[in-house]
């Protein structure tokens, strides 16, 4: 016993002493250190960055980074470190440029001075020291190098390797910010990049072009099949990227896919039938519209999207005058009386007997009566077939593991396609609540503006959207709104008595918001 009693007093002893030496929190990155301890510690590693031996400098460099992640300011060694950027290890040049990236926004000045350095490394042989050395150029937050940085990322644009072309496309919107009277010559080099045929380039060139130049959206035209179909080989970001871009192009581009209103600014015509707001989700036994063949295209569509890059201008110019022809006339915002069938086949047969003795250089357009008809027959029987190929493409984003995509596909499939394809759509949703928890918010707050717009949306799903006991309020407060939206007379005594049991809850804001809730239903259906 005495002998175990004096071992531990020696084991007690030594971790004093250990503890006695470790940095107490404080100042310096959360552990308080002794002054003079910091100022050798800095010499030292200033030293080591000065010095002519390759493995000092690369172990100075991984201490510098390494005190850079921990949160400290390391701005002080700038000078130290841009001596080694002409240095011919691959390893210590890496590491330089990675500390030059981090600060180069904060010493612009000192970085200035090896504007040269940077440019002669656009040059190496090696793609990641270039890719690097445009980042650290684009980083320079001085508008005098304007010029320079955008000489840089011209030639970085049609660079052989894949990682440079990326770092020229997220170089873009970084000159952008900086001098904003730049876009024209910005839009040519978005315009040279989205041609890329590497799916995570063109993402980064498609973040380029939602940032310098959404307007344009002329410039997606030629490359619009390409898009589409190499929206499933894209990253989980570019994914995102592409489907709001296409789907921003396609509601201008496209006419509706039916006669259902996906507007909050929800109105009818005169012509219009009261019914036709009310979306009627049932499958039809032959499968949704774009799984069939197109049986009359039109005319126009074809050559319109040139996959291709070697049009003529005149090419192009005629393929605007045919997509003005389709689209240009029809708001897709806005809902199209119908017209008997009889009259338009009559009207168009008459048209086109005319255009076939009027026709001039430009060759055959889609007459203005038939595209009209392939508009106003509303029915899912029809749809032109890049409209199709977009509904393809994007379909399988509803399966992925990543929330953004589901939502941002969900909401291209609303928008675009017919109302028989919708209930797969709103299953992905649903399932999607329930596998990912901390997306509820954010996937339920789309839902509610889907059943705003359409009431009969979720009806299938009416006991998804029960509240469960850990939901928070805010995600409560949701669900209650969307089981307002939803109730019918076959439900309506189901909703009652699930609002009746929240009614116990010890939460006062969420009783709150259930009295509330139970006052919308009694508004929508007296009968409750």
């Amino acid at each position: 016993p005495n002998h175990a009693g004096a071992r531990s007093d020696r084991e007690g002893a030594h971790f004093a002493n250990r503890t006695a030496k470790m940095p107490m929190p404080g100042k310096m990155g959360g552990f308080g250190f002794d002054d003079a301890q910091i100022a050798d510690e800095a010499r030292e590693l200033d030293k080591s960055l000065r010095s002519t031996n390759t493995g000092e400098k690369l172990n100075g460099m991984k201490k510098l980074l390494g005190m850079m992640s921990a949160g400290r300011d390391v701005s002080n060694f700038f000078a130290s470190v841009v001596m080694n950027i002409a240095q011919d290890s691959f390893e210590v040049k890496v590491l330089v440029y990675l500390y030059l990236v981090r600060t180069a926004e904060q010493k612009a000045d000192e970085a200035l001075l090896s504007i040269n350095s940077f440019q002669k490394d656009l040059a190496h042989q090696n793609p990641r020291v270039r890719a690097l050395a445009l980042r650290v150029m684009s980083s320079i937050r001085v508008q005098v190098i304007v010029p320079v940085v955008i000489l840089a990322v011209r030639k970085c644009a049609v660079d052989p390797s894949p990682y440079v072309r990326k770092a020229a496309a997220h170089a873009i919107p970084k000159v952008f910010r900086l001098d904003p009277n730049r876009v024209d010559e910005l839009t040519e080099i978005i315009e040279t990049m989205l041609r890329d045929s590497t799916p995570f380039v063109l993402s980064s060139a498609v973040a380029a072009f939602q940032e310098v130049c959404p307007e344009r959206i002329d410039l997606v035209h030629r490359h619009y099949r390409k898009i589409c179909r190499m929206l499933v080989d894209c990253d989980e970001w570019g994914q995102i990227l592409l489907a709001n871009l296409l789907l921003r192009y396609a509601r201008t581009q496209f006419t509706r896919p039916d006669a259902y209103d996906r507007s909050l600014a929800t109105g009818l015509n005169d012509d219009d039938d009261a019914d036709a707001t009310t979306l009627e989700l049932v499958l039809p036994g032959d499968g949704g519209a774009f799984e069939k063949a197109s049986s009359n295209p039109l005319a126009g569509t074809k050559g319109f999207y040139s996959s291709s890059d070697s049009d003529d201008d005149s090419d192009d110019d005629d393929s605007d005058d045919a997509d003005g022809g389709e689209s240009g006339g029809s708001d897709s915002d806005v809902p199209r009386a119908k017209k008997p069938a009889a009259v338009v086949k009559k009207k168009s047969k008459k048209k086109r007997s005319k255009k076939g003795a009027k026709s001039g250089p430009k060759g055959p357009k889609p007459t203005k009566d038939a595209a009209a008809a392939a508009a106003d027959r509303m029915t899912s029987e029809w749809l032109d077939d890049d409209h199709r190929l977009l509904l393809r493409s994007s379909r399988p984003l509803l399966q992925s593991q990543n929330t953004g995509v589901v939502m941002a596909a969900a909401a291209l499939q609303f928008y675009l396609a017919p109302v028989a394809d919708l209930p797969k759509v709103l299953r992905a949703l649903v399932f999607a609540i329930r596998m990912k928890p901390e997306a509820q918010h954010i996937i339920l707050k789309n839902i509610c503006t889907m059943c705003a717009v359409q009431s009969s949306l979720f009806q299938a799903h009416f006991a998804s959207f029960f509240v469960h006991p850990a939901d928070p309020v805010d995600v409560r407060a949701l669900k209650l709104e969307i089981l307002t939206h939803v109730v019918t007379s076959d439900n309506a005594a189901a909703l009652l008595r699930e609002l009746q049991s929240y009614l116990r809850s010890t939460n006062n804001e969420f009783v709150a918001l259930t009295i509330r809730a139970i006052g919308r239903g009694a508004a929508i259906m007296p009968q409750i």
